[in-house]
């Protein structure tokens, strides 16, 4: 009866891509929602991130403008700058996640490679646990059309947009997919047409 009215904030200013618990997961076993646990239990064999970043350019009219900007204008031209920062930072991380599982495949697999030269009856290391993680980047900015291009970057933000123009980000979502060399060279490794790439360890 004290709280009639419970007003909610979208994840924009916490974490604007949704990558944060993502990484939580990559990295800790607490949690209902433990990626890491998952793959130390062997359940998994791939991993796959879709990041989709709805971001538009979001032109500022300040420029066009000889006044200088008011309070509000000021906010909202700086409220941009935490978000992308914020967004960057944790898409960096995911990246270097990443980047240090393949890293560490690598290692492992070239150990054994030198192990069974060197020492046959050696036990391997396993690379079970060592799960892929591969990432998939969608942008508005990675359309080839630049009409459509230019429409996309241009949607407000707002809370309520045109029927059609649902529609429209509907269908770019999956023409993106379509168009994105990393998903495409995701599917054909997991529908096993890829070829393998050579491995290049250093006592070669």
């Amino acid at each position: 009866t004290k709280r009639p009215y419970v007003p909610l904030m979208d994840g924009g200013p916490s974490d604007n891509l949704g990558i944060r618990p993502i990484l939580r997961a990559l990295s800790s076993t607490a949690g209902d929602f433990s990626i890491l646990r998952l793959q130390d239990n062997g359940r998994l064999k791939r991993i796959i991130i879709i990041v989709v970043n709805a971001r538009t350019s979001d032109v500022s009219s300040i420029s066009k403008n000889k006044n200088p900007p008011g309070v509000l204008g000021v906010l909202q031209a700086a409220a941009g700058a935490p978000f992308d920062n914020y967004s960057n930072e944790s898409l960096s991380r995911l990246e270097s996640a990443s980047t240090e599982r393949q890293s560490q495949r690598t290692s492992a697999e070239c150990y054994n490679r030198l192990s069974s030269r060197l020492h046959p009856n050696a036990p391997l290391r396993s690379i079970a646990t060592l799960v892929p993680i591969e990432i998939v980047q969608l942008t508005f900015d990675d359309l080839k059309d630049p009409v459509e291009r230019a429409f996309f970057l241009g949607v407000p933000t707002t809370f309520a947009l045109p029927a059609a123009t649902v529609s429209r980000l509907r269908d770019v979502a999956s023409q993106l997919l379509r168009e994105s060399i990393e998903f495409q060279r995701v599917l054909l490794e997991l529908r096993y047409q890829s070829k393998e790439s050579p491995l290049h360890c250093l006592d070669q």
